[in-house]
């Protein structure tokens, strides 16, 4: 039982972070997009990522195979999306928007006006 609840608590405290991590690298119009498109991608994690590297470590006999392709499938995401977020802070400093980062293209940060159209807008 000890083992489920720190592997749930993992689960949870993940889990809001990967949604609040994508929803900013779209506009805000397609957030929900995002966070449902990051809820896909971890249920079809949850469904097949668990059957393909059991059964890759049973076919090759090594127990260490599955927990070595979990690493090495943990990198590849962790590069796709940093290139993703690095692409998207490009895109709104390009336009002339805020960014990920709340500031300006130039990197000043907004006025009150211009924060409290944001927070009003949905969009920060």
């Amino acid at each position: 039982a000890g083992l489920t609840s720190l592997l749930g608590l993992g689960t949870a405290l993940a889990y809001a972070n990967l949604q609040a991590c994508a929803a900013p690298l779209v506009p805000p119009h397609r957030s929900s997009s995002a966070i449902g498109a990051v809820r896909c991608v971890r249920d079809l994690g949850y469904a097949v990522g668990g059957v393909a590297l059991g059964a890759v470590s049973d076919l090759s006999g090594r127990p260490w195979a599955a927990p070595a392709l979990g690493a090495v499938a943990a990198a590849v995401a962790a590069a796709l999306f940093e290139g993703a977020r690095g692409r998207a802070i490009a895109a709104e400093k390009a336009a002339g928007g805020f960014g990920a980062t709340g500031l300006r293209a130039g990197g000043a940060a907004p006025s009150r006006r211009e924060a409290r159209g944001r927070c009003a807008s949905g969009s920060g």
